[in-house]
């Protein structure tokens, strides 16, 4: 493959990706992150902000506590409709991680998401 087809296969799959969650791209370029890896939980209220955490062991009590875990917001990006994309086995999160002005759109394994947090 040269490098002409290369990029043009990196763009191909990004609007892939978008258009599997149907996520339409406005005003900002966001990178996509994979998170796959992770166990997560996202704690999001009515108005769509809120917060993911993950952590790539399943959550227990002791990593709760001692706070060995990671936790971004949800990017409440305002040309955005929503910001969390859910299919049947992956979720897309739009996330803000306050380092460096950074922020991304994580994909999650829909099997690795923990509904209730060991607190």
């Amino acid at each position: 493959m040269g490098p002409t087809e290369m990029i043009d296969a990196f763009f191909n799959l990004e609007e892939e990706i978008h258009k599997f969650f149907k996520y339409k791209e406005d005003w900002k370029k966001i990178p996509i992150v994979d998170q796959r890896k992770y166990y997560w939980h996202l704690a999001q209220v009515e108005d769509g902000s809120g917060e993911v955490t993950f952590h790539e062991k399943p959550f227990t009590e002791e990593i709760m506590r001692t706070g060995k875990y990671y936790q971004n917001t949800i990017y409440t990006q305002r040309f955005l409709p929503k910001w969390v994309y859910r299919t049947k086995h992956f979720t897309m999160i739009c996330e803000d991680t306050h380092v460096d002005g950074n922020q991304w759109l994580g994909i999650y394994d829909n099997v690795k998401e923990v509904k209730e947090l060991p607190w």
